[in-house]
C-alpha cells in the first residue's frame, strides 16, 4: 500500500503512466517466453550483459558474499528462507531477458540488502571478537585499499566504453583486455595475499574476512568520489557524457507538432518535448538497415549515442556506409559528448 501510494503521487507530479510498471514486466516476461520465435542471438545476447552486474556489484563483494554463504551452510547458520528469497528474487530477471538496462542492473538492486545480510552474520561476530588493537591496521588496510582503486583508475568505464570504442574502429584489444583483466583481479589477489601474511603472524582465520572486507570498504570509498568528480554518467548507461547537454539542445528546437524525433524512449523521459514529436517505431529499427533508411524521410531529428546502442547496432546502423552518406546529404551533424544529434537541413522549429 505504501508503494502504490507513494507511485500515485509521483505520477501525478510528473504526469508519468501509473500501470507502466506492469506493463513493462508483462511485455518482457511475455517476450522471453516466446522462446521460438527468439533467435540465438536475442536469447543469449540479454543473459551475456549480466557480467554487468558482477561490475556493479564488486568481485570483493561476490567473495565475501560467497565465503558467507558457503561457511554459513556448512556451520548451519543460514536461515532457510534466505537462499529462497534471494533465488525467486532473480530468477525473474533472467526470465525478463537480462537484468541490465542500458547497462545498469537496476533489477538486481534488491537483491543487495539480502546479500549483504547475509555477509554481516558471518563477518560480524569476527569483527566483535577480534583485538582492539588491530582496529588501526584495519583502518590502514581500508585507506590503502581506496588509494588502490583510485591509482588503478575507472575500470567499469574502461570496459563500457574504451574497450567498447577500441572494438568499433576493429583495433587490437589484447592489451587493454589484458590490463583490464590485470585491474580488476589485482586487488584481489593483494587482499588475499596481505590476508594469509597476516593469519600466520597472529591474526588467525579472521585475517583473510577483515582483508577483504577492508578492500572492499576502500573499493567504494574510491568510487564514491570518482563518481563524485567524473562529467559522464555513473548510473544508466554508463560513462555516457553529454546527456543534459542533448536534451537542453533538442528542448530549446521547439519542434512544431508535426515534427518528428527519431531517438531511444530515454531521452524522450528526459526532455521536454510532446509525445506527438516522439517517432514511435518498431525497436528493430535499431537493427535493421533498410527500416533505419525507410524512416530517414519522416525523421526531422535523430539522436543516437556510443554507450546507448550496442556494438551491433552502430556497426548495422551508424558505420553503414547508406546510412552514413543519406545522413550527410540530408541533415547537419552536432556532436555532443557521446551523442550524435541530427537536424535535417532547414529545419525551421518554432
Amino acid at each position: 500500500m505504501l508503494f502504490l501510494s507513494t507511485w500515485s503521487l509521483y505520477c501525478r507530479l510528473y504526469h508519468r503512466p501509473f500501470t507502466a510498471p506492469w506493463g513493462y514486466t508483462l511485455s518482457r516476461l511475455s517476450q522471453a517466453a516466446i522462446a521460438t520465435a527468439r533467435t540465438y542471438q536475442q536469447m543469449v545476447e540479454p543473459l551475456f550483459s549480466d557480467y554487468r552486474v558482477i561490475l556493479w556489484y564488486g568481485l570483493l563483494f561476490l567473495i565475501l558474499f560467497g565465503l558467507a554463504l558457503i561457511t554459513l551452510f556448512r556451520e548451519r547458520r543460514l536461515p532457510g528462507f534466505i537462499l529462497w528469497i534471494l533465488g525467486g528474487m532473480a530468477l525473474p530477471c533472467l526470465l525478463m531477458g537480462g537484468s541490465t538496462e542500458y547497462s545498469l542492473p537496476r533489477y538486481f538492486y534488491g537483491l543487495l540488502p539480502l546479500m549483504t545480510y547475509v555477509i554481516a552474520v558471518w563477518i560480524g561476530p569476527i569483527l566483535a571478537h577480534h583485538p582492539s588493537r588491530y582496529t588501526k591496521s584495519i583502518g590502514w588496510l581500508i585507506l590503502a585499499g581506496a588509494a588502490l582503486h583510485w591509482f588503478l583508475g575507472d575500470v567499469h568505464y574502461q570496459i563500457e566504453q574504451t574497450l567498447k570504442q577500441r572494438l568499433l574502429a576493429e583495433t587490437s584489444v589484447k592489451l587493454l583486455a589484458l590490463t583490464i583483466g590485470g585491474k580488476l583481479f589485482l586487488p584481489i589477489g593483494l587482499a588475499l595475499g596481505i590476508g594469509w601474511t597476516l593469519k600466520r603472524n597472529g591474526w588467525g582465520t579472521a585475517a583473510i574476512p577483515l582483508c577483504l572486507l577492508s578492500g572492499l570498504i576502500g573499493h567504494h570509498l574510491a568510487v564514491d568520489l570518482r563518481h563524485a568528480l567524473v562529467p559522464y554518467n555513473t548510473s544508466t548507461a554508463y560513462g555516457v557524457a553529454g546527456t543534459k547537454e542533448t536534451v537542453h539542445f533538442l528542448n530549446q528546437l521547439h519542434l512544431h507538432s508535426n515534427q518528428r524525433v527519431l531517438m531511444t524512449r530515454d531521452l524522450l523521459y528526459w526532455s521536454d518535448i510532446p509525445e506527438k514529436n516522439y517517432y514511435s517505431v518498431d525497436a528493430r529499427i535499431w537493427f535493421d538497415t533498410d527500416q533505419f533508411l525507410h524512416a530517414l524521410p519522416s525523421a526531422d531529428v535523430i539522436i543516437y549515442g556510443f554507450g546507448l546502442q550496442g556494438l551491433h547496432q552502430y556497426r548495422k546502423i551508424f558505420h553503414h556506409p547508406a546510412v552514413r552518406t543519406a545522413l550527410a546529404a540530408e541533415f547537419i551533424n552536432h556532436p555532443i559528448g557521446s551523442y550524435d544529434l541530427w537536424t535535417r537541413k532547414g529545419l525551421n522549429p518554432r
